[in-house]
């Protein structure tokens, strides 16, 4: 039994020296791995103990960095934190931290802007559909990205009448 928990320690702590995990992951490894449950338990407690595996810095930390590499809006972060298995209050209540930057009215006129040429020359409500298909792909709130798809539409058609 020592034995097989210093091997699931050590797969765990290699497996946790690659990337940021959630207790959910390094759980699904070591099942993999075929631990038995109650070693499984041990080493998650383990980590837990020495704070190498919190799900709620995971998720400050990982929002963070999706924040500034590949915005996007709630939904989708809620969506992404599921799939690495967060529960349900542990996501919310990170979000929540960071409603301010979520649904960002700016974020998302910028996140258009950069897609602007792909939107040139076509006319107004297909340009405007692609525009707001686009934001709800990125899991942004409908309200706010009508708000940014106007806007930046109308930053285009000064654009165009200007000549710029």
């Amino acid at each position: 039994m020592e034995d097989e928990l210093q091997k699931a320690r050590q797969l765990g702590i290699q497996y946790l020296g690659r990337a940021d995990r959630t207790v959910y992951q390094i759980r699904q490894r070591l099942v993999r791995a075929s631990f038995s449950e109650v070693v499984i338990e041990q080493v998650l407690a383990d980590f837990a103990q020495r704070r190498w595996l919190d799900d709620e810095q995971f998720a400050r930390r990982w929002i963070s960095s999706r924040l500034k590499k590949k915005p996007a809006g709630a939904r989708r972060l809620a969506n992404d934190l599921a799939q690495r298995g967060l529960a349900p209050e542990t996501v919310a209540r990170v979000l929540e931290e960071f409603s301010g930057a979520l649904d960002n009215p700016e974020m998302m006129v910028e996140l258009l802007r950069r897609q602007r040429g792909r939107y040139a020359g076509l006319d107004a409500p297909k340009a405007k559909r692609r525009m707001l298909d686009f934001l709800r792909r990125r899991g942004y709130a409908e309200e706010g990205a009508w708000r940014a798809v106007n806007q930046v539409w109308k930053e285009m058609q000064r654009d165009e009448i200007q000549g710029n």
